[in-house]
């Protein structure tokens, strides 16, 4: 587990970065479509 500050703010900061770069619900849930119909084919 993290406990030290300094380690917590650091991956508190890149989760958020994650965060800021993801999909949202409906984004994701087209992606996934689009992305198993080129699968499909």
């Amino acid at each position: 587990y993290l406990e030290k500050a300094n380690d917590v703010q650091k991956y508190s900061v890149m989760y958020e970065h994650l965060r800021a770069q993801a999909l949202n619900v409906d984004q994701s849930r087209q992606f996934i479509a689009d992305v198993a119909k080129e699968y499909a084919r």
